[in-house]
Parts: C-alpha cells; structure tokens; sequence
C-alpha cells in the first residue's frame, strides 16, 4: 500500500486533542519522566549513550511526543558534551510540539529545538545527524534512516538499524 492512501493523522489527531488541555499536558508529562523513560532506556544504550560519553551528538527525537528520548538524554550527558550537541524535538503535532518547547525552557534543555516536521519526511538534510531515536513512531515512517551519517545507527524501541 502506498503511503498516499495511508491517513496516518488519526492516532496523532486524538494524542493532539487529548494533549490541548492543561491538566492532560501536566499528566502526559509526568508519564514520560516516571513511565516512558523506562522504553527510552534500551535505545540510549544501544546508541552508546552514557555518563562517560564525551562526543557530542546530532540528536533527532522523531515523532517525539512530550519528549522522552531528549528528556533521558539530557540527563544522561554531561555537560560538557551537550554545549557541543544539537538536538531537534520533532513531531507533526503542533500542540505536543508547543509541550516539548515548554519543557526545552522549564527544564532547561541545551541546544534544544522543538519543530513540526513529518516524520515520514522530515525535510531534515541527508546525512546530517549521528542519532535519530524514534520511541513509538516507526511503523509511520519510510527510510526513516536516510538523514544518517555513514554508518551511524538508527534505533527504534523494537528494532536496530546500521544506517
């Protein structure tokens, strides 16, 4: 099936509707420091994240949500590293988007963007990262490795790529 006959904006719709009120924002939020982190754990260790890393990163968190993958990562790196470090938050929903960016500025994430972008096309340039993590996004997403670097991984919650 091609992915022209595919509406895929269903899921994101209702997450979208669930996310535009407050107390929906705070509760989505609280699910990714105290829940999600734990599905985010296995991708920063096959992706050589770790305390002890001292290369900084070209980090997409694709079809991102409230943030999750960014939020461990964050935590994870030193300091050091994240000032050298890029890191783009992106999701097609504006309002998740608008969550992410709230959290970039309250918990003080460095080098952090947060944009709406398509995770099946990201627009992003081809071979410009060296980490693309997608949580719980992948199975929307063609070639979704394609804006590796050489022989950089690519990492899902299920699945491991050499890109």
């Amino acid at each position: 099936m091609s992915n022209s006959s595919v509406n895929l904006s269903g899921g994101a719709s209702v997450l979208s509707a669930h996310a535009e009120a407050p107390s929906s924002q705070a509760s989505m939020i609280l699910a990714s420091k105290k829940l999600m982190k734990h599905a985010a754990a296995p991708l920063l260790k096959q992706m050589g994240m770790s305390r002890a890393r001292t290369a900084p990163v070209q980090f997409l968190d694709s079809a991102c949500g409230t943030g999750v993958v960014t939020q461990e990562v964050q935590g994870m790196l030193a300091r050091e590293v994240l000032d050298k470090s890029t890191f783009i938050c992106a999701d097609s929903s504006r309002v998740l988007v608008d969550v992410v960016a709230g959290r970039i500025q309250d918990e003080a994430w460095v080098n952090t963007q947060a944009k709406v972008l398509d995770a099946r096309d990201t627009g992003l340039e081809e071979s410009s990262l060296s980490h693309v993590a997608v949580a719980l996004g992948l199975h929307l997403i063609p070639e979704p490795d394609k804006v590796l670097k050489g022989k950089s991984l690519f990492l899902d919650a299920f699945d491991v790529r050499v890109g």
